[in-house]
């Protein structure tokens, strides 16, 4: 029975961490202050080399022992993450050990990265200090992420910089216009008494 018990714990200790925007900082922080290293597959759910990585990612999670959380983030739910770890592509595969982000360009074999979580990471190759992971979304995020409005307006943003903030230029100028509009034809005026 005690044997039961023990390869269960193994068995809930092997499985991948599912990430978002809401739990990235909070796990990965955590792990990071005791002690552990943080490895994520950022991956998009269409892609042929992520779901070829998937199960391998699994049997990372087994291998790689307490030391490390073995994590994956839905880089197509959550770009805002995303683009904070510089992903460019699928899968991305981050490696964060203290205050160090690596991003691993190595073999796609379990053995390849077994090798690189307990020992590989160390030769620092191209790492760099971690960036700070974004806060969860905001409700107004929330907002704007669910409307073809709220897509158009980050695209404006994040392209036309300039455009942005000819837009909420012109915005405050019609609101000005329309609040003196209104407050001219639809606000009465004291009658001014003659005197007695």
């Amino acid at each position: 029975m005690r044997l039961l018990a023990m390869a269960a714990l193994a068995v809930a200790r092997a499985e991948v961490e599912v990430l978002t925007e809401a739990t990235f900082a909070p796990t990965t922080a955590a792990a990071l202050r005791g002690g552990r290293r943080c490895f994520v597959k950022f991956y998009a759910p269409w892609c042929g080399h992520c779901k070829k990585l998937e199960p391998l990612w699994a049997d990372l999670a087994a291998q790689a022992g307490a030391d490390v959380l073995v994590a994956k983030v839905d880089a197509t739910q959550h770009p805002r993450l995303a683009k904070t770890y510089g992903v460019k592509g699928y899968p991305t595969l981050v490696f964060l050990a203290g205050h160090q982000m690596q991003t691993y360009r190595g073999g796609r074999k379990l053995d390849e990265l077994v090798a690189y979580v307990t020992e590989g990471y160390k030769s620092g190759e191209n790492a760099q200090a971690a960036p700070t992971p974004p806060g969860p979304p905001t409700a107004l995020d929330e907002l704007l992420g669910k409307s073809a409005l709220g897509k158009d307006f980050r695209n404006i943003v994040k392209f036309e910089k300039g455009a942005a903030g000819v837009l909420f230029g012109l915005g405050v100028a019609v609101g000005l216009l329309v609040a003196a509009l209104v407050s001219c034809c639809c606000c009465p005026r004291p009658s001014k008494v003659k005197g007695a």
